[in-house]
Formats: structure tokens, C-alpha cells, sequence
């Protein structure tokens, strides 16, 4: 009878860890480490100095012009394209065209493409409408204190293919030389 009950508890304990085990699986599950296995195609987002931008209708775009031999990926979004001036931002990553842009980190300073194309280099920018809508403000990586680092987790060139990734950095508000950081930035974007 001991013996009956202590087989009936051991089933109900393995039982009990494999729900357990089962039921703590999948929804954290991060494959790519980087949080964005359930980034929405066409998500681009960032902070910048805490104001948020977010898009579900960014974009990438790949181009190899061997005739200048420029390799060029930019992922770009609106996000309101019913406004006039909508907030933009674009990420714009540019090589020799006999060095690949790949799935790995890469960091840019402005120096890296005002220097001449002889690497792979980048710059980050966005423009947002001041509050009355009367000037354009300009944040850009492109100016000699601006920087910023980007990791693809994947990244597929081809027509119909997938950029997926993260940014961070210091931006440099053109209109008047403040710097802000560039947080929280992720990007799951179709290639044209």
C-alpha cells in the first residue's frame, strides 16, 4: 500500500515538472538575443532623449552601383505619414562594392564617411517638426561628435529579404549642436 502511494506521488511529481517545464518555454524564448523575435515586419523604432519614435511601415532598401563603387542599405520610416512634415529617420550604411555589408555589429563615427569610402561606414538621421510646425529640427550621426552602432541579427540583401536589428548612439540636433542619445532603437524591415 506504501508502495502504491509513493508510485501514485512519484507520477504526480514528474507529471507536475514536466507541465512546469513545458508551460516556462516559448514566449521568452530570444533566439537572436538581441528581443526581437516578435518585432512586427515594418517596425523601426528608437528613443532620443526619451522622445519616442515608432513605425510600422519602415522600410529597407539595397542598392550595388558597381559604376561608383558604392555598396548602400538604408532603412527608413515615416511615422505619421498623414502629417505634412512627418517625423523621418534614416539609417544609411555604406561600403566599397568589393566589401559586403553583413549580419554582424558594426560602429560609425562621422569621420568614417567624410574620411572617404574606403570601409564600411554609416550615418544615422532624423527629422522631426518643431512644435508649431515652422522649422525642420535635424538630429544626424553625421556631425564630427556624432556616433552610433548597429547589429544585425539578419540580414538578407535580396529583393524581399529581411534587415532585423539594433541601435544605439549619440546624435547631434543640427539646429543648434545639442547632442542627445539614441536608445532603445530596433528595426525588422523588408529590403526592396
Amino acid at each position: 500500500m506504501l508502495m502504491n502511494r509513493l508510485n501514485s506521488f512519484n507520477l504526480f511529481l514528474i507529471l507536475a515538472l514536466l507541465f512546469t517545464v513545458s508551460a516556462c518555454g516559448g514566449d521568452d524564448d530570444d533566439s537572436n538575443g538581441l528581443g526581437l523575435d516578435d518585432l512586427e515586419t515594418g517596425t523601426l523604432s528608437f528613443k532620443i532623449d526619451g522622445t519616442t519614435f515608432s513605425t510600422t511601415i519602415g522600410n529597407g532598401a539595397y542598392a550595388r552601383i558597381d559604376s561608383i563603387g558604392v555598396n548602400t542599405l538604408v532603412i527608413s520610416g515615416l511615422e505619421n505619414i498623414s502629417d505634412p512634415f512627418p517625423p523621418q529617420v534614416t539609417i544609411g550604411i555604406f561600403s566599397p562594392v568589393d566589401t559586403d555589408i553583413s549580419a554582424t555589429t558594426y560602429t560609425f563615427t562621422a569621420e568614417d564617411c567624410a574620411s572617404g569610402l574606403n570601409e564600411v561606414c554609416g550615418l544615422f538621421t532624423y527629422n522631426i517638426p518643431n512644435e508649431d510646425g515652422t522649422e525642420i529640427i535635424t538630429w544626424s550621426t553625421g556631425d564630427t561628435n556624432g556616433s552610433f552602432q548597429v547589429t544585425f541579427s539578419e540580414l538578407d540583401l535580396q529583393p524581399g529579404g529581411k534587415a532585423v536589428g539594433t541601435f544605439t548612439g549619440d546624435a547631434v540636433r543640427i539646429n543648434d549642436g545639442t547632442t542627445g542619445s539614441i536608445t532603445e532603437g530596433k528595426f525588422n524591415v523588408t529590403v526592396f
